[in-house]
């Protein structure tokens, strides 16, 4: 399904296919328990039980189970699904399918017939409807709308409050999820997991958005219990300021992982959480696309009137941080007005006028040290700007960026960058300090929000939100990384919607065939196995003495992996239409070309030296 496009008409009749090139996938893996693999299978054999109530036995009902599995593994998109069906099952015609009504079926597992097409097209017709939520299974499939639909409010949250999810009288909502797994913690004291994944612009964000909204309203606990929510609440607009920016596919794209770990106590009331951050695209502070900005917070701070107390410009066109893709104003975002917000967030979560300060100036040293002159760094009026709003002096600032140190035997050892290799450091220097304030704001919201309880005296929900595949013209080494998370919630899913199921169908001595499927564990090891997959033999290149080579990088690349089913470049595969600078991994969800000269340069990214504070 990831790879499938529909054409979707727009409001004015014009074709969108951008809509459906990617479906949103919102995954309760409750703790990666059996649990949900249970309710998987008690709907694939209730929704058809009344076959077995009429007379049909226990081997009819194998088979129902086996042709619900089937339906799952196919709408799931599991390549080679298809080919297994036909291989085993070859018709003698064809014959047209039944017209639908796609507004009845909430669930894509009761189809009676199940192809790729099938599955968009009910799913395409929902949409049309502004019926954006479907189930397959225990699954919720999300279409983003793309605009506001009036299902969010508090009068739909008491609808969900407590119903079951596969209520008929009920559409299919993300409500019912996190409602089914809020129950079941409460009810059964098991920690449960909610996991988002999808293509950028499918929505994840406004996703997890909605699962907070949730809980905090139908979750208890009295004033305290109000005032961790609100506090959990706030750190939203604080992560997507520092942590979303615009892409070419999303306005809002969160350009981060996130793992938010709501603390309840055996009455179901919140304690307090946890935030977990990891892969923040860095390399964006220093280089956006065409029709791409940079982290939103560096426009709202320019909107909010604080540069010019700091002696700097306003306008974001200003500065070469923030105007390569020529996209400073997006409509629909009032950068001043979210600065308002991110700076009331801030208060409320605890910190100082002393402590956001220090936060703006950090944000206004960046920007102002992409303004640095590499080749003159000593005459550079930018570079006292930036050691001042540092709290550094100029000499130390100007010697981490102009000079390469190493330690060789104990001893420190440092040569002169030339002006190619100084602006590189410049820039290595500004993603390393908007990576660690970054950091440094999750860990002090933790400190605001932890609950005090301990561990064991808890319960939690986790929700993951993770952004999606990616496949650009150029992908770097940040989408290499994304991708191959991606590759890895592919092989969970895989796992405990297949391999389980299929375990337990064997322990509960049902006859039934097993069906082959593909696994995605191949494409995972050839990325990530030792010694031979490409992190390490990355590793070893950056950690190789000496003069480090792109190309001895895509040599060894090539000798290793050369007969490898999922690899390719044009020296392995010999076909010289491909470019020379590229290796291709086919992901479960399509061929991704990739820089290697980008990979071997973003994969190092310590700065050279430490400057003292003054």
């Amino acid at each position: 399904m990831s790879e499938a496009e529909l054409q979707v008409t727009s409001e004015d009749g014009e074709a969108d296919d951008s809509v459906f090139s990617e479906v949103g996938k919102i995954v309760s893996v409750d703790d990666v328990s059996r649990s949900t693999l249970k309710r998987i299978s008690v709907l694939s054999s209730s929704a058809l039980s009344q076959h077995g109530a009429a007379g049909g036995d226990k081997k009819d009902l194998a088979g129902i189970r086996r042709n619900s599995i089937r339906r799952i593994s196919t709408s799931l998109g599991i390549q080679g699904f298809k080919r297994t069906l036909g291989a085993e099952s070859p018709r003698e015609s064809v014959t047209t399918p039944p017209v639908l009504d796609a507004k009845k079926i909430r669930d894509l597992v009761l189809l009676e017939e199940i192809s790729q097409e099938q599955v968009l097209d009910v799913l395409k017709q929902r949409y049309m409807e502004d019926i954006i939520y479907t189930y397959i299974g225990n699954v919720v499939v999300s279409v983003n709308p793309y605009k506001r639909l009036p299902i969010y409010d508090a009068a739909t949250i008491d609808k969900y409050r407590g119903a079951k999810m596969f209520d008929l009288n009920l559409l299919p909502h993300i409500f019912a999820l996190t409602d089914t797994a809020y129950s079941d913690m409460c009810f059964r004291a098991r920690s449960q997991v909610i996991v988002i994944s999808g293509e950028s612009g499918a929505g994840k964000t406004e996703a997890s958005k909605q699962i907070m909204q949730y809980i905090a309203a139908v979750s208890g606990g009295g004033k305290d219990g109000d005032s961790i929510k609100n506090k959990l609440l706030r750190t939203n607009p604080v992560l997507e300021a520092f942590g979303n920016a615009k892409t070419i596919r999303n306005d809002n794209s969160s350009r981060f992982g996130k793992f938010m770990k709501i603390n309840f106590d055996y009455h179901g009331y919140p304690v307090g959480g946890t935030i977990t951050t990891y892969l923040l695209e860095k390399a964006r502070v220093t280089r956006q696309g065409e029709g791409e900005r940079n982290f939103h917070v560096f426009y709202q701070l320019c909107a909010s009137g604080e540069l010019q107390k700091m002696g700097l410009s306003s306008n974001p066109d200003s500065y070469y941080y923030l105007n390569q893709g020529d996209a400073s104003d997006v409509k629909g975002i009032v950068s001043k007005n979210d600065w308002a917000e991110v700076m009331s967030s801030l208060t409320f979560l605890g910190f100082s006028k002393e402590l956001t300060q220090e936060i703006i100036r950090v944000l206004g040293g960046i920007l102002a040290l992409g303004e640095v002159d590499a080749a003159n760094l000593g005459k550079s009026s930018d570079l006292e700007k930036v050691a001042k709003l540092l709290s550094t002096n100029k000499d130390a600032l100007k010697a981490a960026i102009g000079n390469n140190t190493i330690v060789a035997r104990g001893q420190m050892v440092t040569s002169p960058l030339d002006d190619e290799q100084t602006s590189y450091a410049r820039h290595t220097l500004s993603k390393s300090l908007y990576e660690r304030l970054f950091r440094w704001l999750a860990t002090k919201m933790n400190e605001h929000i932890r609950s005090q309880l301990a561990e064991d005296l808890t319960l939690c929900i986790g929700v993951l939100d993770i952004y999606g595949f990616e496949i650009f013209d150029e992908n770097s080494f940040e989408q290499f990384c994304i991708n191959y998370c991606n590759e890895r919630l592919q092989q969970l899913f895989i796992d405990v919607t297949l391999k389980t199921e299929q375990a337990e169908y064997q322990a509960e001595n049902i006859t039934w065939v097993s069906i082959p499927y593909f696994d995605n564990k191949a494409i995972c090891d050839l990325i990530d196995k030792r010694p031979n997959g490409v992190f390490a033999m990355l590793d070893e290149e950056c950690l190789r003495p000496g003069d480090r080579s792109d190309h001895v990088f895509l040599l060894k690349l090539d000798d290793t992996l050369r007969k490898n089913d999922f690899y390719s470049s044009r020296m392995a595969s010999g076909q010289k239409n491909l470019p020379d600078d590229v290796f291709i991994i086919t992901h479960y969800a399509g061929e991704v070309w990739t820089q290697y000269a980008h990979c071997l340069c973003q994969a190092i990214t310590c700065t050279t030296a430490c400057m003292p504070c003054t």
